[in-house]
């Protein structure tokens, strides 16, 4: 039953034209394979589906196309959960996107108590010791760190939950046999092997791209009770994941830096914006640990009407319904003048998980409908 749901939820995502919150419609109204296999050409397109997909979709699953990638999964020993399996994070499964499945190395269980520390490649001397430290306190009361395997902050987050000793989740934008950037391999391997996991949304072979990284921010944070950011500029990934997260109305701490600092420009403006500054690392350990709370956001007001979630996203696609457009074209329009590029990003990766907008071969996004 859950080989037939994994291969059904492959065979959704990877027809043209479905999305992820489209496939999830597609799913409550068929819930099982063989219900999808006996459903009429007709009845796919009263579920909204254009002709061409409704093709595409039903080709796929009378010959069941995507069941060598289900038999590679189980050959690789990469394991999986799914979103009707009780080990699923509950946590994840609040947010408005939530993978279906999730593919992992290691030992994964869902964090009930999970903090984010993320920021940027570049770091500093300055951003790799707070982020080590902060992780090993945090560990060390029992905290789950919860970060993304790249260089710099990431890094020295999982490294230092290693060093408590405790517990750390490693979210990836490729697949958990590919992993990215290749010299993390090792720690990648004693995270899987020292009580933690290496996961990823993607299929196990499937390698880096650009596009993923946003995407997979959104998991990050929406794993956790709240996101740590230690260091970042104002054009850093982990921004994306602080906007996922005052989406998912998680808690966003931030660590001052030098106003002279370019990778301090991001978090520092975090903080203006009202997330909670860390001043030490015995200052956010009882803070967090002491707070085991499913909906009281430390984040101010301020913070959050900073990204107005629904009006960003109508000016979107009002935006877009005049033509292609890029994230350099957006960023130029007036609407979007309050937003950092990374806001922005993660208000664009939003609309393309829900299948609203789509992205060419050149970056640029364009409505789902109009192509």
């Amino acid at each position: 039953m859950r080989r037939e749901q994994l291969l059904y939820w492959i065979t959704l995502l990877e027809t043209p034209g479905i999305g992820l919150r489209r496939a999830r419609r597609l799913q409550e109204s068929m819930a099982t394979w063989e219900a999808a296999r006996e459903c009429a050409e007709r009845d796919w397109q009263a579920l909204g589906l254009s002709p061409e997909s409704v093709r595409s979709l039903r080709g796929a699953l009378r010959d069941a196309r995507y069941l060598r990638d289900v038999e590679r999964v189980e050959a690789s020993g990469v394991m999986y959960v799914l979103d009707t399996d009780d080990e699923y994070p509950p946590l994840l499964k609040e947010t408005a996107t939530p993978p279906p499945f999730l593919f992992y190395r290691g030992v994964f269980t869902a964090p009930s108590s999970g903090v984010a520390v993320v920021g940027t490649r570049k770091c500093t001397s300055y951003g790799r010791k707070v982020a080590f430290d902060i992780s090993r306190a945090l560990a060390q009361s029992g905290m789950q760190i919860v970060s993304g395997l790249a260089r710099g902050v990431d890094q020295a987050a999982h490294e230092g939950a290693l060093a408590a000793p405790g517990c750390t989740v490693a979210v990836l934008g490729s697949g958990v046999n590919r992993v990215y950037p290749p010299e993390n391999q090792r720690l990648a391997d004693r995270i899987a092997g020292e009580g933690g996991a290496v996961l990823s949304e993607f299929l196990p072979w499937v390698g880096p791209d650009r596009y993923h990284f946003p995407q997979r921010n959104r998991i990050i944070s929406g794993l956790c009770r709240a996101v740590v950011v230690v260091e970042a500029d104002r054009r850093s990934g982990s921004l994306i994941t602080a906007a996922f997260a005052l989406d998912q109305n998680r808690d966003v701490y931030a660590v001052p830096g030098s106003i002279f600092s370019a990778t301090s420009r991001g978090a520092n403006e975090l903080i203006a914006a009202g997330a909670t500054p860390v001043l030490s690392t015995e200052d956010i350990t009882t803070q967090l640990s002491g707070r085991a709370r499913s909906s009281d956001p430390s984040v101010t007001t301020a913070a959050r009407s900073s990204s107005p979630v629904s009006a960003v996203d109508a000016e979107l696609l009002r935006e877009l319904g005049t033509g292609t457009q890029s994230v350099s074209d957006l960023l130029a329009a007036p609407a979007f003048a309050h937003l950092t590029a990374a806001e922005l990003g993660a208000r664009l990766t939003m609309l393309e998980l829900q299948g609203s907008i789509r992205r060419g071969v050149d970056g640029r996004f364009f409505l789902a409908s109009s192509h």
